[in-house]
């Protein structure tokens, strides 16, 4: 008897370290970017402070267009361009000097 809660006790532990390091390295995957949205040819980009221009999915900024953000998501290249998976999006306040 002692045994077999041994061995359901360990498999838990197991499944959860499991699921953990799943949800670690996908939020590895993100990344913040700071930048300003833009309307571009094909849709809403994010022109990132480096110079970097990324087509922003998985929200609608369009109401954003011409403000600074951070905006926090998952990076993917391809032959069309660099994309932005965004998750996250906060907007900027510039100080008035």
């Amino acid at each position: 008897m002692q045994k077999k809660q041994f061995i359901w006790k360990l498999l838990l532990v197991v499944t959860i370290i499991g699921l953990l390091s799943v949800a670690g390295a996908m939020a590895a995957d993100e990344q913040t970017i700071s930048g300003t949205i833009e309307q571009g040819d094909a849709g809403i980009v994010l022109t990132a402070d480096d110079g970097m221009t990324y087509a922003v999915q998985g929200k609608d900024l369009s109401a954003m267009v011409g403000k600074s953000v951070e905006a926090t998501g998952t990076l993917s290249e391809s032959e069309s361009g660099n994309t932005i998976t965004v998750v996250k999006v906060v907007e900027i306040k510039k100080m008035k000097e």
